[in-house]
């Protein structure tokens, strides 16, 4: 696949992460550490603009996954805003939907909270 950014930024008590390119197995780790960062320092409640994702792997998605349902028990939680038509049906087909949540911006995903 191809490479990969992962940016983190915050809006308010919110954490933004922007990922520009593919979220395959050798970008894993630099997600799953930002991730494990984010819930050492209690961070709980994270938007993931997708806008520039061209690709996600099942690994990644179950990252996500994973952070979300602890972030969840907090009060906080996951959730995906811009995400292409593509990525869209694979996270519907695997019925991620229900539990991370697609919004269309990422204003309206950070009010989502």
């Amino acid at each position: 696949m191809t490479g990969c950014t992962i940016e983190r930024g915050q809006a308010g008590n919110i954490d933004i992460i922007r990922v520009d390119g593919s979220l395959d197995a050798e970008t894993f780790p630099r997600l799953n550490t930002l991730l494990e960062s984010l819930q050492a320092e209690g961070r709980r409640r994270v938007v993931l603009d997708c806008d520039k994702l061209q690709y996600i792997s099942s690994v990644n998605l179950g990252a996500l996954l994973g952070f979300c349902q602890t972030a969840q028990k907090d009060g906080g939680g996951l959730r995906l805003a811009r995400v292409s038509r593509k990525i869209q049906d694979v996270v519907k087909v695997l019925g991620f939907h229900k539990i991370l949540g697609i919004y269309p911006g990422v204003e309206k995903a950070v009010r989502g909270f």
